[in-house]
């Protein structure tokens, strides 16, 4: 038998009774992406790893996104197209001080990218975004395993549609996005290494030409001190409507 654990329990952000699960914007409030101008491009990070302290990332030698702290999704910031040093760095301090985490990455002009912390990798995981404009009467939607200990997530309505199935922890090909129809949608998601869990993200409205992301992060059945098994839904962008 499995045993239901709250959204509430969880700290997944909740409005009111008839609202269900709050979607919450990238960096509170930051823009979406898609907005690059020409030369440039947008990246933003997830932060899955629990071991770091807030941090600030720097392309080469300039401060990009300040002080990201776990389970943040950040907004999108505009850096230089091209090979890029992403170099994380403990919040506050110079872009040429000690690094905790970070890579060498090649990022393509006009398009936008995530960057994910994982908790067990001194390197991120880059995704390219896709916030362009949706068929109508779509969402496009994808979910980011970023819980170790899930193995697998599978995400369904509770109605009967299985949303994502057998998404893996750390398999980026497994993060591709997916088009649903817009609407309102009451989930919940089952990790395959929990099999007395089942975590309810609550009831969420995906809205016509819009992009989402769903994140999972922290420790199925986690100890006192571990950060709990968590899923929450980011607007990555208003992409509006193909045609």
């Amino acid at each position: 038998m499995r045993t239901t654990i709250s959204k509430a329990l969880l700290g997944i952000l909740v409005g009111s009774a008839t609202s269900g699960c709050q979607v919450m914007a990238p960096g509170q409030g930051d823009g979406g992406g898609g907005g690059a101008t020409a030369g440039v491009t947008e990246v933003r990070i997830a932060n899955a790893a629990p071991q770091l302290a807030a941090f600030d990332v720097c392309a080469d030698d300039d401060l990009a996104i300040p002080n990201i702290r776990f389970g943040q999704v950040t907004g999108y910031a505009e850096i230089r197209a091209g090979t890029v040093d992403l170099r994380g760095v403990d919040a506050g301090a110079a872009c040429d001080d000690d690094q905790i985490v970070g890579g060498t990455f090649t990022i393509t002009r006009l398009r936008d990218y995530t960057f994910v912390m994982l908790p067990d990798q001194s390197e991120p995981i880059q995704l390219e975004d896709d916030n362009s404009p949706t068929d109508p009467g779509r969402a496009r939607v994808r979910l980011i395993n970023a819980s170790p200990g899930s193995l697998a997530l599978d995400v369904q309505d509770q109605g009967g549609i299985t949303l994502f199935d057998d998404v893996r922890y750390n398999e980026p090909d497994d993060y591709d996005y997916i088009a649903v129809a817009a609407g309102t949608y009451d989930l919940i998601a089952l990790p395959l290494a929990g099999d007395a869990v089942t975590l309810e993200i609550g009831i969420v409205t995906l809205e016509e030409g819009h992009v989402y992301t769903f994140f999972a992060s922290g420790t199925v059945e986690a100890g006192d001190d571990e950060e709990p098994f968590n899923v929450v839904l980011f607007q990555d962008a208003v992409a509006g409507i193909s045609g």
